[in-house]
């Protein structure tokens, strides 16, 4: 169920784009300090320098995020990778309508050379950070190291 695309001729980015989306309104929190989460199949990391998300109300006006590691903070591989976009760092071009979300684009930077097959994006999520207090209950309240 993922979207595949294939790197073919000069251009330094290649990704997709979708500018008909079903309109959706994205709240303070999210604006402020969400994170969007996406899966992508990356064929080969050679000559390959980020991740691109823009989120907005047009493909002239959008939130732009960019990454350069996995979800973890670890370096891209070779195959698929969960990538974290933060809100928090976004930029801004023109002024996004936040209750009139309905473009989205993915894409990478690259060489002018690089040209093979097989990127996949899949399952974009956008979500917000909320912190909650648990109460639990444990039969070990506390353990020290010095478990003889």
């Amino acid at each position: 169920g993922s979207l595949v695309f294939d790197l073919v001729g000069s251009g330094t980015t290649a990704g997709l784009e979708n500018t008909a989306i079903t309109s959706f309104a994205l709240d303070a929190a999210i604006e402020n300090a969400g994170v969007a989460l996406v899966w992508v199949y990356i064929n080969s990391i050679t000559n390959l320098t980020n991740l691109i998300l823009r989120i907005g109300s047009s493909s002239t006006v959008y939130y732009s995020m960019t990454a350069t590691t996995d979800h973890a903070g670890n370096a891209f591989v070779n195959g698929w990778n969960l990538v974290r976009f933060n809100f928090s760092g976004k930029t801004e071009t023109g002024t996004v309508d936040d209750a009139a979300i309905d473009y989205v684009a993915l894409y990478m930077t690259k060489t002018s050379g690089k040209s093979d097959d097989g990127y996949r994006f899949d399952d974009l999520q956008i979500h917000s950070g909320e912190i909650y207090e648990v109460f639990y209950y444990s039969n070990y309240p506390c353990q020290t190291t010095d478990l003889a």
